[in-house]
């Protein structure tokens, strides 16, 4: 099993969501445009899924990509914004990056 149970609910439900949404553009569709036929109604609104699916795939991997270069480049995760403090042991994690980094240079 690739995914776990909670991952595979959560897929069921955006892909649930995505043919709901699909089927409603459908209809909608079909009201605004009668002389299309239905096929064709149904084509345009598959590709139009598909074009946003892509979209948003090649968003989320620039913004992860994007997140990993900060990270490695000391930046602090935003999700510990939420904190008071810096993550426990990141302190000592620089200082000891810095000290490598001077030694080297040296």
């Amino acid at each position: 099993m690739l995914l776990s149970k909670s991952k595979q609910q959560l897929a069921f439900k955006l892909l649930l969501a995505t043919l709901l949404l699909g089927v409603l553009a459908v209809i909608a569709g079909s009201k605004l445009a009668p002389a299309v036929p239905i096929y064709s109604l149904l084509l345009y609104c598959a590709l139009g899924i598909a074009a946003l699916w892509v979209v948003l795939a090649v968003a989320v991997a620039v913004m992860m990509a994007f997140d990993q270069f900060i990270l490695r480049n000391g930046g602090t995760d935003t999700q510990w914004f939420w904190f008071s403090a810096e993550p426990p042991g990141l302190v000592q994690l620089r200082e000891q990056a810095r000290k490598t980094q001077d030694n080297a240079n040296s």
